[in-house]
């Protein structure tokens, strides 16, 4: 005597099932009522999950309920309109198969004739399973398609991050606020910390929002600020998409705050200010010293730095008398890059054409329209008072970015006459002798700035101590400072007294100059100073160096200098300008 079959009628839509193939539950239910009753079957309960896909790992709480049912033997048969209803995963239906099985329960499924009550049946619910996981992995794979590539046109997936906007859903920098996202890293790379950033910004009631260290910290993380993008972070699929939007900061000052982030890590300052705050590394454990401070009966306070493997201390004023020459250099290469290569290099490279007039009176227009709201009573006071910050925020930027295209509208010097200005200004201080002004002059910034302007250039410091002496075998300086400088250095032709930074493979990277141009060039300079020009073979100069008319002799521009009548690579030569300290001064 066949026993009788209690069904548990099954069914499932998801949104894109209902857009595709068009049967909804009710149509669900309704054929699978009918095909219960010719099938003699007697309905215990009938589970829907609505708008929930057969994928695995999904919840679908109807399911759960009809396989607890399957366990209490509330039902003995399983019906669904499809396989693909109950599972699209080979793994899943064969795991659903085994467990059915074992508690006397069967499948039957009306539209394509799958079941477990015979061979045949088993058979084809197998096949089609198969079936209905190729469609996922190929809907899966036509997807990830589709997604890269709208990730590579700019159409980012994701919440729009703070100094981007969308335009025609791509991701646009904002120039609103894309400051706020350069002056994150930069104070980041001058040796703030997260928390000091942030308080610097609550401070300020920047953007009228409360700004906290771990804000700091995405920002910093987010390489969406170099331009790059990453999906799936972390996971076994994740992808790394390069230059997928404009960046707002450069590739080298992302890739120097991650390394300052590890270092900031291991290393926290408290009360004291360390000038050289994870910058002093030990040359033979690899170990970035730590910071401590005394203080003595008098009230001056002494700075060392030890390493905890070598078991090494070492004087601050020790570290500083050495770097004297670098100090020097920095402090003159500070001035350089904030009053002349910066503001030529945005000039240069960013073209900002952006009507700002326009955007003020649309400003000005949205303020006129949230007085009167708030006159007529559509808005309440503190909706109103936070509209009016964040609308004179966005004047105060838009007027800022206005006057500062017009400067840079103005700013009309040309390459030549920023390489004369800074040739001239390295001839000066050789007659002005101001090695000790400027050494006295970073002596006398607070020991924030002096930290600043080290944390500016430098990346780390290879530090050493033999006996009571400290030595500094190498110093290593910052990408970003490395790239904007090597980059100017290019067309300019390097200057020998940087070797420590730049070799001869860099010198011959830099831009080649015809011996007609170097010579109008050394014309040009000399109407300032007197200088020297020299040419040297390649050859002779990797060998023997630069014989020169002078024991004082300072070298201001080295270049490569191709003539006319060769061009080949092994006949070009070296085009050296040097000046005279000493006919420099006879001449004054």
């Amino acid at each position: 005597m066949n026993k009788e079959k209690i069904a548990g009628v099954y069914i499932r839509v998801s949104t894109l099932d209902q857009v595709r193939e068009g049967f909804s539950l009710s149509e669900q239910k309704l054929q699978l009522k009918s095909y219960c009753k010719s099938k003699g079957y007697k309905i215990y309960k009938i589970y829907s999950d609505e708008g929930i896909s057969a994928k695995t790992g999904n919840k679908r709480p109807s399911f759960d309920e009809m396989m607890n049912d399957v366990k209490l033997k509330n039902i003995n048969i399983i019906v669904s309109f499809k396989m693909d209803r109950l599972t699209r995963s080979v793994y899943d239906n064969e795991k659903l198969m085994k467990f059915v099985n074992s508690q006397g329960c069967d499948l039957d499924c009306l539209a394509d004739e799958s079941n477990t009550m015979t061979s045949n049946g088993r058979m084809v619910l197998r096949i089609m399973t198969t079936v209905s996981q190729a469609e996922i992995e190929r809907t899966s794979e036509r997807t990830k398609v589709g997604l890269a590539g709208a990730i590579r046109v700019g159409h980012i997936p994701s919440l729009t991050p703070l100094g981007f906007k969308r335009q025609d859903k791509k991701l646009v920098i904002d120039t609103m606020t894309s400051d706020i996202i350069k002056r994150v890293y930069n104070l980041y790379s001058l040796g703030y910390s997260h928390q000091k950033i942030s308080n610097t910004f609550n401070n300020e009631n920047l953007l009228n929002k409360t700004w906290y260290d771990s804000t700091i910290s995405k920002i910093l993380s987010n390489p969406i600020y170099k331009g790059d993008y990453i999906t799936n972070k972390g996971k076994d699929n994740q992808m790394y998409y390069e230059d997928v939007v404009d960046k707002i900061v450069s590739k080298e000052l992302w890739e120097d705050c991650q390394v300052q982030k590890k270092r900031n890590a291991r290393h926290f300052e408290r009360s004291a200010i360390y000038l050289f705050t994870n910058k002093l590394k030990c040359p033979y454990c690899n170990c970035f010293l730590g910071g401590r401070a005394t203080k003595k009966k008098n009230g001056k306070r002494y700075f060392y730095y030890s390493c905890i493997k070598c078991k090494t201390n070492i004087n601050e004023n020790k570290v500083f008398m050495q770097m004297l020459g670098i100090i020097y250099n920095l402090v003159q290469l500070d001035d350089f890059m904030n009053n002349h290569l910066t503001p030529f290099i945005k000039h240069k490279t960013s073209i900002d054409d952006t009507d700002y007039g326009k955007e003020i009176n649309s400003l000005d227009k949205e303020l006129d329209r949230i007085k009167t709201a708030y006159i007529k009573g559509i808005v309440k006071l503190n909706t109103f008072d936070n509209e009016i910050k964040q609308i004179d925020y966005k004047k105060e930027v838009l007027i800022k970015k206005s006057n500062e295209q017009n400067q840079m509208d103005n700013l009309n010097y040309t390459l030549e006459d920023l390489m004369l200005l800074e040739d001239k200004r390295e001839i000066d201080s050789m007659i002005n002798d101001d090695f000790f002004e400027k050494i006295f002059y970073f002596a006398d910034l607070e020991r924030t700035e002096r930290k600043e302007l080290i944390s500016k250039y430098i990346d780390y410091i290879e530090v050493e101590r033999n006996g009571q002496d400290v030595k500094i075998p190498n110093i290593y300086f910052k990408k970003q400072f490395i790239a904007e400088y090597t980059n100017y250095s290019k067309e300019r032709g390097y200057k020998y007294m940087v070797d420590d930074i730049v070799g001869i493979k860099d010198i011959m990277d830099s831009k080649v100059k015809t011996k007609e141009q170097a010579l109008s060039y050394v014309q040009k300079l000399n109407k300032y100073h007197n200088v020297n020009y020299y040419e040297i073979e390649l050859q002779d100069f990797k060998s023997k160096g630069i014989e020169t008319n002078y024991d004082d002799e300072v070298f201001i521009k080295i270049m490569p200098i191709k003539n006319k009548e060769s061009y080949s690579k092994d006949k070009i030569k070296l085009g050296i300008i040097g000046a005279s300290k000493k006919q420099i001064l006879q001449e004054n």
